[in-house]
């Protein structure tokens, strides 16, 4: 009797002893995953910091070297008219060097270095948009129409721009006043005086964000007008393909193609002044003075943009005094493609200086 009593108090302890061991165990196994769970997690957090750290220096690095871009181009700029080259004089040769290309004032993009690293740049003359103050409503109208809109919405843009400007409160047939805009979910009143820039079109009845930036096939307005340009007509030496199309009713391959023509000499100023002729807004060959110097840096895909700056600046036409009008300390890609700034897509390169 005595032996198999403590045969099963031996078991009993045996047993107990396995499942301490048995939970012992599991304590070291769920230990070391919550340990495992917060070793990954921290290797985690420490490659997201160092991540964002990268992208900040690489973020810093793009926007300061975008900024010496714009310096560089003004300072090319001012170089070249005190050497009182004058680029609307016609040139024969098919390649004009980079910092003429600049000059003209078409925004070609232009490729160039700065201490080692790779920018662009690119120049676009204010003065080949149509004047968003100067132009008249019949003008408007035509302009409108050869975009393709239909005839409400042309009547619409046109008289409510024109409300806009004028200094009355007495709004056209189609337009609007400010008894129109305080009507709206997010009241404002109308301007009643000229526009500041052109993105204000954007608060004019009629006028959405595609109309602004445009589409595939036709350019927005943003592209077309310009604050800075007050006189009624464009030089046609920097004239945009947007304007071409706007002016001309020309489809946009067609309105490329001439600028293309224009680069390579085929197509002189003289020339494009001859075929807007016939348009209400005639062409005056000059040497730009209002212009957008734009710069902007690349990722190593050629296709993301770490930086992109630009300013409207005045510049006399011999290279002296400099004001600047506006500074964008960023320009978002998807509107830069589409908005006023917008000029051609080809490259040219630079050599590194």
């Amino acid at each position: 009797m005595m032996t198999t009593k403590k045969t099963r108090t031996t078991t009993t302890k045996t047993e107990r002893h396995r499942g301490q061991r048995g939970v012992a165990l599991l304590l070291v196994v769920w230990t070391f995953a919550m340990l495992a769970v917060l070793a990954a997690e921290f290797a985690r957090a420490m490659r997201d910091e160092a991540a964002s750290t990268r992208n900040f220096k690489e973020g810093t690095v793009a926007r300061y070297l975008a900024m010496a871009g714009i310096s560089e181009a003004i300072l090319a700029l001012r170089a070249n008219r005190e050497q009182a080259e004058q680029i609307e004089k016609a040139e024969d040769d098919q390649n004009l060097d980079p910092v003429r290309s600049l000059a003209q004032g078409d925004g070609q993009w232009v490729k160039a270095e700065f201490n080692g690293k790779a920018y662009q740049v690119r120049v676009l003359d204010e003065g080949g948009k149509i004047g968003l103050n100067a132009v008249d409503d019949s003008t408007l109208r035509l302009l409108l129409t050869n975009l393709q809109l239909s005839g409400d919405v042309v009547d619409t843009i046109t008289d409510s721009i024109v409300d806009w400007r004028d200094p009355d409160d007495l709004h056209g047939v189609n337009g609007a006043e400010s008894d129109y805009y305080e009507s709206l979910p997010r009241p404002y009143r109308a301007k009643n005086g000229d526009f500041d820039t052109v993105e204000e079109l954007l608060l004019v009845r009629g006028v959405d964000r595609e109309l602004f930036y445009g589409n595939e096939e036709y350019p927005g307005l943003g592209q077309i007008f310009s604050v800075f340009n007050g006189q009624k007509k464009v030089n046609p030496a920097s004239a945009t393909p947007a304007v071409m199309q706007a002016l001309l009713g020309m489809g946009r391959n067609d309105a490329e193609e001439l600028a293309r023509q224009r680069r390579s000499g085929a197509q002189t100023p003289d020339d494009l002044s001859a075929l807007l002729a016939g348009s209400p807004i005639g062409g005056e060959p000059k040497t730009p003075v209002d212009m957008t110097i734009e710069a902007r840096v690349l990722a190593d895909d050629e296709r993301t943009e770490l930086a992109h700056v630009g300013a409207v600046v005045h510049m006399d036409s011999g290279g002296g005094g400099l004001r600047v009008y506006r500074w964008y300390d960023s320009i978002l890609a998807s509107e830069s493609d589409h908005a006023g700034m917008a000029g051609t897509s080809g490259e040219e390169e630079v050599p590194a200086g």
